[in-house]
């Protein structure tokens, strides 16, 4: 089920159904991501489902499945774009080869690579994907796993550092901070990321190493689901469990 709104309190949100779905109940085509670009006129909006497919909702038209692999095969959990030259999507596949990132053209969805993600594990899903700019992004996943690109097919890998007696925890959802009116900018390519444990935590991971983590309030003693900000990185929403709704810089 997915559902658009534009700002106005009044507006009909026109709920609706992705096409060709097994029925009621099946968790195999739970919606995972969304993300949508503009091209001129028209807004492409782009999901993900459990059970691996991508596909594409062009407002006024009919949606259409781009990708829909074999059943039981592949599960996505994200998808980010800046642009319909690049759709990012993040999950695994259930034959346990581990983490599955690839690359897409929309809008047809044509040109699947999967990208090559370092320090691969047949137990590890990447849960998330953030682009910052056409040629630099973040992904999370289970077991404190991130993932750095900056173009090439190689993702260069790192693992959260867990202090005392700290279990390592799944990330759910990140962000990258990337300024592109000045790409010399200081605060570029930093990727903040939040976890479902339960009192979830933000961190943020530099090109240089892993920075202090960010105090967030006593409320955020949750699993926290989700993390969104806008470019520069001076306001971000997280939201996590129990209708948990954070903002910044709001105290």
């Amino acid at each position: 089920m997915f559902a658009l709104h534009n700002g106005v309190t009044t507006l009909n949100c026109q709920p609706s159904v992705l096409p060709n779905q097994p029925g009621p109940g099946n968790p195999n085509y739970d919606i995972t991501g969304i993300t949508g670009v503009e091209v001129g006129s028209d807004t492409y909006v782009y999901f993900t489902d459990k059970g691996g497919r991508l596909s594409l909702w062009l407002m006024g038209t009919t949606q259409v499945v781009l990708v829909n692999p074999a059943v039981d095969t592949v599960r996505l959990r994200g998808i980010h774009a800046l642009n319909q030259n690049v759709l990012l999507t993040a999950g695994g596949t259930v034959a346990g080869t581990g983490q599955r990132i690839r690359a897409y053209i929309g809008p047809t969805g044509a040109a699947g690579t999967t990208q090559i993600a370092e320090a691969s594990s047949a137990t590890v899903f990447a849960n998330a994907v953030w682009m910052g700019a056409t040629d630099k992004a973040c992904a999370v996943g289970d077991k404190g796993s991130v993932w750095r690109w900056d173009g090439n097919a190689t993702w260069a890998s790192a693992t959260a550092p867990v202090q005392g007696g700290d279990p390592v925890v799944d990330f759910s959802s990140v962000s990258m901070r990337y300024d592109k009116a000045s790409q010399m900018n200081l605060v570029n390519d930093q990727c903040y990321m939040v976890d479902a444990s339960s009192s979830g935590k933000l961190k943020r991971w530099t090109p240089h190493g892993w920075a202090k983590d960010v105090l967030l309030p006593a409320g955020a003693n949750v699993p926290l689901r989700d993390i969104a900000m806008n470019p520069l990185g001076n306001e971000f929403w997280i939201v996590g469990d129990d209708s948990r709704v954070f903002h910044f810089p709001e105290p």
